[in-house]
């Protein structure tokens, strides 16, 4: 089996699983090996090269390629030829994280079908992932989700298909014994947050947050951060004033573990997530979990009051509100019974996140796909997830007319435009018509992009264009459309109208009162 990684090489959740996946089938006598993508000035982590069997390494990331990816397509065609000279058998093959990951693969299989098999992982719910794995059904040998709800949803999502659905639960490594920790009564409360730091899904603006209101309430704690992104300069600069907070950035899996086994409780203040890797790995450890509410993942893991505790606060919710919900819960941890509800998640996890139930679905998983007929892609569809039509991440012909319709509503008013991607790139024969006078700016959470333009307009973060004076916000995406439309709402003045391509917003959940939103019809 061979698992793509087209980024995120450093220690993430889809990273950790597919390292363990390789690793197991190995220690099972199966040809298994990673496909990574890197940059010529990326080096590949230690605890990551023995698992590399090829490497694409190109200047332009293959998220930022639109669609050329053909210089990547021999590392694939001979990572693939290699394992089948060795094996005699079909290569399995899991693309992930992009849509044009998966691209490379179905461009493959027209011109060599009989070699591969390809099998799509569900790491979360989010509009994205789900509309890649549509998009390329017809090359699909199986679809595997990680979790319950993910199962319900793409049950409906692939209910007319001949596409097979397997359900399996990540595995992670759990301490061979329930680890003891010291009374509270002579020591700080340990916290511990590990993950990418990414403000969109993670919400990690929330940290310090809700750090400053256990301070408030007397609470004596300690959090350390674990983790690199995009959000890592803001959070240094949020907590600059806590003492209790430490940083310290990117580590390998064995000191995560370390770290774990330090720490009381695990805090995730997420907006949505798959089945966290990163919060079994804690369960694992004894360490209790304190997160949000989310639709994916954590309901079968964490019973709140049992093996955790769960803030219920909506995904529209600030970091303000968000920090301060995750407050009270460990407020309420530190009076309950820590011992009972560690103990609790670490059983959990050792009884249903073992490695050998896991490596011994994917060995079934990898024969079925083998013994199955051959897939190739339809020479009439476009290969690329970039550049096709209907299901995909760009922007359709009757966005662009509602995007046309909705500048000429607002002719009058100050308009920014939330998304500098590829998505606000197709937009351009409208965005530079005389309609578009009134668009005062473009803002993104890319933190990258910030200080650059695009067309002419600044490219900003979102809590700078409060001053602006702007009036209506254009969100441009399509495939998260709707998480931009919450934060917009969460964080956002009441008086700012916020225009949507895509949705009809009376599907969507409520927003704060008196604010008002369109969606072009």
């Amino acid at each position: 089996m061979l698992i793509a990684l087209p980024g995120h090489l450093r220690v993430s959740g889809v990273t950790t699983w597919a390292m363990r996946a390789v690793q197991g089938l190995r220690d099972r006598g199966h040809q298994a090996g990673l496909i990574i993508h890197r940059t010529p000035d990326e080096t590949v982590p230690a605890f990551l090269a023995p698992l590399v069997v090829a490497e694409v390494i190109s200047d332009t990331p293959l998220d930022q390629c639109n669609g050329s990816f053909e210089h990547m397509i021999p590392t694939y065609r001979d990572a693939i030829e290699t394992m089948h000279a060795t094996t005699g058998l079909p290569v399995v093959i899991s693309p992930n994280l992009h849509g044009d990951c998966y691209g490379i693969i179905a461009a493959l299989t027209q011109s060599m079908p009989d070699r591969i098999r390809v099998v799509s992982w569900l790491h979360s719910d989010n509009r994205y992932d789900i509309a890649v794995a549509t998009y390329y059904e017809p090359v699909l040998h199986d679809v595997v989700v990680v979790s319950s709800e993910l199962h319900a949803q793409a049950r409906k999502q692939f209910a007319c298909t001949s596409t097979h659905l397997s359900h399996i639960p990540y595995s992670v490594d759990v301490a061979s014994s329930f680890p003891v920790r010291s009374a509270l009564r002579n020591r700080p409360l340990r916290l511990v947050y590990s993950g990418r730091l990414n403000e969109e899904q993670k919400r990690v603006s929330a940290l310090p947050v809700m750090c400053r209101t256990l301070v408030e309430q007397n609470i004596n704690f300690e959090l350390r951060v674990i983790g690199d992104g995009e959000s890592r300069d803001k959070l240094i600069d949020a907590s600059r004033d806590i003492p209790q907070v430490q940083l310290l950035g990117s580590v390998s899996p064995h000191h995560v573990v370390e770290h774990l086994q330090w720490a009381d409780a695990w805090v995730l203040p997420s907006r949505y997530e798959g089945q966290s890797v990163a919060m079994l790995e804690a369960m694992g450890q004894g360490c209790i979990p304190v997160i949000t509410r989310v639709e994916s993942g954590a309901a079968d893991a964490v019973a709140h009051g049992e093996r955790g505790l769960i803030a219920d606060v909506p995904t529209s919710a600030g970091h303000q509100d968000v920090g301060f919900a995750l407050a009270q819960q460990i407020r309420d941890l530190v009076t309950g019974d820590m011992n009972r509800m560690a103990r609790n998640a670490w059983e959990y996890a050792k009884h249903h996140h073992n490695h050998d139930i896991h490596v011994q679905r994917l060995c079934s998983i990898i024969e079925r796909a083998q013994q199955s007929q051959p897939k190739q892609w339809l020479s009439h569809r476009p290969v690329t997830f970039k550049s096709a039509t209907g299901n995909t991440a760009s922007a359709t012909e009757g966005a662009k007319l509602r995007l046309a319709a909705i500048l000429k509503q607002c002719i009058k008013a100050r308009v920014a435009i939330y998304g500098a991607g590829q998505h606000t790139i197709d937009l351009a024969q409208h965005l530079s018509s005389s309609d578009a006078e009134c668009v005062v700016c473009v803002f993104d959470d890319d933190t990258k992009k910030h200080g650059s333009s695009l067309w002419g307009w600044r490219v900003l973060g979102i809590e700078q264009i409060a001053h602006l004076g702007i009036t209506d916000v254009i969100i441009s995406s399509r495939m998260h459309e709707s998480a931009l439309r919450e934060r917009c709402i969460a964080c956002l003045p009441d008086t700012i109208s916020i225009h949507t391509l895509y949705s009809d917003t009376s599907t969507l959940a409520e927003p704060k009162p008196d604010i008002r939103i369109t969606a072009m019809q």
